[in-house]
């Protein structure tokens, strides 16, 4: 056995903060399933906007926060601190269905958090 073995929550930390590449954490993340009772994790408001900062600071592009958005919108084990968050997760997710995704939307989508208080 590997001694460094990361566990499913750290693979989903991992995930949710947009460390490392996407699809790299989810093929990591396959050996562990899909499907869970109970989540592992909880998206919390700064996970999404530290994430989105990272695009507004040119770290990430808009096609990774779309990869990103998509990776964890439906996950069994991520479930969201509230249902802003989860709407706006799914808004980044579909943007054939919501609009394009621009660094002017992040920055809408971070003053919108901010205005109902989701995030400070």
């Amino acid at each position: 056995m590997r001694m460094n073995m990361r566990t499913r929550k750290d693979l989903l930390l991992d995930l949710l903060a947009c460390r490392g590449s996407v699809i790299k954490n989810q093929k990591k993340l396959s050996v562990f399933g899909y499907d869970t009772e109970e989540p592992v994790v909880i998206a919390k408001s700064h996970d999404i906007e530290s994430v989105l900062s990272k695009c507004i600071d040119g770290f990430l592009s808009v096609s990774d926060i779309e990869e990103w958005a998509n990776a964890i919108e439906f996950r069994d084990d991520i479930d969201f601190e509230n249902e802003q968050l989860k709407e706006f997760v799914f808004e980044l997710a579909n943007p054939e269905i919501n609009g394009a995704i621009n660094v002017e939307r992040l920055l809408e989508i971070v003053e919108n958090l901010q205005k109902v208080g989701v995030i400070k």
